[in-house]
């Protein structure tokens, strides 16, 4: 099967991971997989992988919003794709519309994050996509994206799809103390960690705040974004024995090292889709404190409605706070949080769950139109 994956920027953001992750293994599987990027930088993408970039730019105008829509169409033209797989809102828009164009049957919309938080723009190309039938289907990355959608018609509804995310996982290749030297962490003290973009959605204002109230332990931050010099300002007047460092942008293997060193994971998102950084934590066996959105309750709660984690509101700043506290001082704590939110993870969201799945959607209506069309 001939697969094109596009995605709207290339970035190390969890859902162009997802996508570069899905196309590897894909191909693992004999299908011929590609993956385009709407615009971005050639060097956010996966060198192990066939990616490719229409509009070199990290800021692109209207005029290479129209320059990044009419290469795709020359590139689906050319590529043949039996499915068209789009990432990101304005990916999946560009993707159904240029699919319909170069005659792709299965041209399938990946939501990654809840309808409402769209652009006024993009909600209303995107419903007129999924209500028109210009998306074959509507694959959502979790039960409470697909929730967001809600009030959309019911020809929109009907198509959506839930494949979770699923994680790739390569072996820490240095034990807990070198990672800890790594990161001037001594062995004793409780490392808080936090790995996400420096951007509004991530809260991070609100989570170095109720850190630095409770005194203990240290956090490191892990990301960039145009929230960095807000909270190197806030940092400065609130954080004096320098408990929280930002790390910036980190690559894979660094990563890797941080979630070895950790003793607590924490993310205090205003929303997500289904976090990467969450499932990542919650395989290397960290406690998970996070904020008690939908997003997150399907996440971390088992099939028997237990949590696997802590969660608190984010208008109650005292509960953060007493839970990090409690995080601090309580090793059993830890470890009681950290094997139930492993389990978890390694019971529902494997890579190999994640790939099968979509792999079946995409599958599915191909053979269709093949019936169809006899």
């Amino acid at each position: 099967m001939r697969v094109m994956g596009v995605a709207s920027f290339a970035h190390n953001g969890g859902a162009q991971v997802a996508l570069q992750r899905l196309a590897r293994k894909l191909s693992q599987r004999g299908h011929q997989v590609e993956v385009v990027f709407l615009y971005g930088k050639r060097e956010a993408a996966d060198q192990d992988i066939n990616a490719r970039v229409l509009v070199e730019t990290q800021t692109p105008s209207a005029l290479d919003y129209g320059r990044c829509l009419i290469r795709l169409i020359s590139v689906v033209r050319a590529y043949k794709p039996d499915a068209i797989l789009g990432f990101l809102p304005l990916a999946a828009v560009f993707s159904a519309v240029a699919g319909a164009i170069c005659g792709v049957r299965a041209r399938i919309a990946s939501q990654r994050t809840p309808g409402p938080t769209f652009s006024a723009l993009m909600q209303f190309c995107d419903r007129l996509a999924g209500s028109t039938g210009l998306y074959t289907k509507i694959v959502c990355v979790s039960q409470s994206v697909a929730d967001s959608f809600w009030n959309y018609p019911q020809t929109y509804r009907r198509r959506l799809r839930v494949v979770n995310n699923g994680i790739e996982w390569s072996p820490l290749q240095m034990d807990r103390a070198l990672a800890r030297q790594t990161f001037g962490i001594d062995d004793g003290e409780p490392l808080f960690i936090a790995v996400g973009r420096l951007e509004p959605q991530k809260n991070y204002e609100f989570l170095i705040q109720r850190f630095c109230s409770v005194g203990k332990g240290r956090l490191l931050i892990a990301g960039a974004g145009r929230e960095e010099a807000n909270l190197r300002t806030l940092l400065s007047q609130c954080d004096p024995e320098g408990r929280v460092r930002l790390l910036g942008h980190l690559e894979r293997e660094k990563i890797r090292a941080l979630l070895g060193a950790a003793d607590v994971f924490l993310q205090a998102s205003f929303y997500e889709g289904q976090s990467n950084a969450l499932l990542e934590a919650m395989h290397a066996s960290l406690p998970c404190l996070v904020s008690n959105i939908s997003m997150q309750r399907e996440t971390l709660t088992d099939e028997y409605n237990q949590p696997c984690g802590l969660m608190a509101g984010l208008h109650e700043a005292s509960a953060w706070e007493q839970h990090i506290a409690d995080l601090a001082d309580d090793p059993s704590l830890r470890s009681r949080l950290g094997a139930a939110g492993q389990a978890l993870v390694n019971r529902q969201f494997s890579l190999t769950r994640m790939v099968d799945s979509f792999e079946k959607e995409l599958l599915e209506p191909v053979h269709s139109s093949v019936l169809d069309m006899a």
